[in-house]
């Protein structure tokens, strides 16, 4: 006779020591959900993961924030060594695109706004800033 699945407090206290997977997380904001609906439903914790691996597999990823400047630094270096590129949103809404040029400096770049100086650099960006596309990180394509 197969061992019952485990219930979700048995998981969630044998994995308090480490930080949660994107799986787990997802699992959980999917139990959460059906607990809200408008019915009654009862999901084992390995049914709520088989739903979250359903919803990884068809591409949803959890967006990237980046809160300080040395995450901005190593984020735009990952993206740099891919020979990519890298999008972001900043606090305020505006969108941003980092690459590296031919002589493999950084370019910032964002729609003009009024007051803009006449270069853009990192120091312009509004951090915490949500990543929306990395090659490596996630977020987008």
């Amino acid at each position: 006779m197969s061992n019952p699945a485990p219930t979700r407090t048995e998981t969630q206290m044998s994995e308090q020591t480490t930080a949660p997977t994107e799986r787990e997380e997802l699992a959980e904001v999917v139990c959460e959900a059906l607990e809200k609906g408008p019915g009654i439903y009862d999901t084992s914790w390995r049914e709520d993961c088989a739903m979250a691996d359903v919803i990884l597999a068809a591409g949803y990823r959890k967006p990237r924030t980046i809160t300080t400047v040395e995450e901005l630094d190593e984020a735009i270096l990952s993206a740099f060594e891919d020979a990519a590129h890298m999008v972001l949103s900043d606090s305020k809404g505006r969108p941003w695109i980092i690459w590296s040029d031919e002589d493999g400096d950084e370019v910032v770049n964002s729609w003009p706004q009024e007051g803009d100086p006449k270069r853009l650099t990192l120091g312009n960006i509004a951090l915490p800033a949500t990543v929306l596309s990395h090659p490596a990180l996630g977020g987008g394509a």
